[in-house]
């Protein structure tokens, strides 16, 4: 039975960093991601999907790369990221301030 649209991940990056990893046996369906600067300046984030197994240390692995984010600011992604089992869905922040929230359905 399918978890639809619900948020499945959230949260300050720690040490700049926030990873959602699909479940093992279950597909991950992210929907949306939103990224909020509450802060008086602004910030960049980046962002990366990481095959199972993998680490990042391949560029192409990025899907944004210092994306600014004004204060004050929302930013809403919308394109649908298709997680298999072990994938990584990785958001770095070098200010530990950004507040990353992934929507989307997790289903086996």
């Amino acid at each position: 039975m399918p978890i639809s649209f619900n948020r499945i991940e959230g949260g300050v990056a720690s040490a700049g960093t926030l990873t959602y990893t699909s479940p093992d046996g279950h597909v991950t369906r992210i929907e949306n991601l939103n990224i909020m600067n509450k802060q008086a300046g602004a910030r960049t984030f980046r962002a990366a999907v990481v095959p199972a197994g993998e680490t990042l240390t391949d560029p192409n692995h990025y899907l944004y790369w210092d994306v600014t984010v004004d204060p004050g600011e929302t930013i809403n992604l919308t394109a649908p990221i298709i997680l298999s089992p072990g994938d990584s869905v990785v958001l770095e922040d070098s200010t530990n301030e950004l507040v990353f929230t992934l929507f989307g359905e997790v289903r086996k």
